[in-house]
């Protein structure tokens, strides 16, 4: 088994669209699963969750007020660090999740107007660079970016504009997703995802693509800071538990999971304030 020393951050993610937490596959929404975000993320565990990403992949920005709300009530119930992002356009729609509780927010198509920007007023910690990936017909200079939820193929290489985001843009953290690979079950796009995690030197967290635990160790063998899925956690309940618990059998560092038993006696055992 590989052993780390690094601690790989597990990260389930949510994805919100039009009043409900959803599937998808090549950025396309194919099953809609529950209309409560909290429910839904209790249900697959976020507590053992080193983190949560919140992403509003809604079709038009009609429907942040409600996204917001969610992310509210996410914040009020968990104590776990939230990263939500979504028809993030300007600077105001940071501050907008920052009061509701996000600790990061993710940018995507506006990042490289706006950036900058982010880290000149809240620090370069806040802004998670989120670059989708694809092989474009249109860039014959390897993998390419796509915006606008995949609709928009750039001319712009992947590479450099991961690198650009990590050193130039603003970003203190870069989120991977590929086109071609998203929902599909096949895991990560190692290559693409190891190589720029090799060029930057910021933490950079892999997503899309995860069918089994194996892919979650795949990806932190591969270089990721921290390794996020959207569908498969939302298959069985407690699956944040086991899926850190299946990395550590395979030598991953991850953060040790609560005894939910300790946890309940330590907290009878405590006096009760006057």
């Amino acid at each position: 088994a590989v052993v780390m020393s690094l601690t790989i951050r597990v990260i389930p993610t949510l994805l919100w669209a039009e009043g409900y937490i959803v599937q998808t596959k090549r950025f396309q929404i194919v099953n809609r699963l529950h209309g409560d975000m909290v429910e839904a993320a209790r249900t697959l565990g976020v507590p053992d969750a080193d983190e949560v990403i919140l992403l509003d992949i809604s079709r038009t920005p009609d429907h942040q007020n409600d996204f917001r709300r969610q992310l509210r009530r996410m914040s009020d119930e968990f104590d776990v660090p939230l990263t939500a992002g979504g028809w993030v356009r300007k600077v105001d729609d940071v501050q907008a999740l920052l009061d509701r509780g996000a600790d990061k927010v993710v940018v995507n198509t506006a990042a490289l107007g706006i950036g900058p920007a982010i880290a000149q007023r809240y620090g370069s910690q806040v802004l998670v660079a989120s670059i989708d990936i694809c092989n474009s017909p249109r860039f014959a200079f390897g993998p390419a970016v796509a915006f606008d939820r995949g609709r928009n193929e750039q001319r712009l290489s992947a590479y450099a504009h991961a690198l650009y985001m990590a050193q130039d843009g603003g970003a203190g953290e870069l989120l991977l997703n590929h086109l071609d690979y998203d929902g599909t079950g096949g895991g990560y796009a190692l290559k693409v995802f190891a190589q720029i995690a090799r060029l930057v030197d910021v933490p950079v967290v892999f997503f899309g693509g995860v069918r089994a635990w194996e892919n979650l160790v795949e990806g932190a063998i591969a270089g990721a800071s921290g390794v996020a899925a959207a569908n498969v956690f939302h298959y069985r309940e407690n699956s944040v538990r086991d899926a850190k618990s299946h990395m550590a059998r395979h030598g991953i560092n991850v953060r040790p999971l609560l005894d939910r038993r300790l946890e309940s006696e330590a907290e009878a055992r405590e006096p009760v304030k006057t």
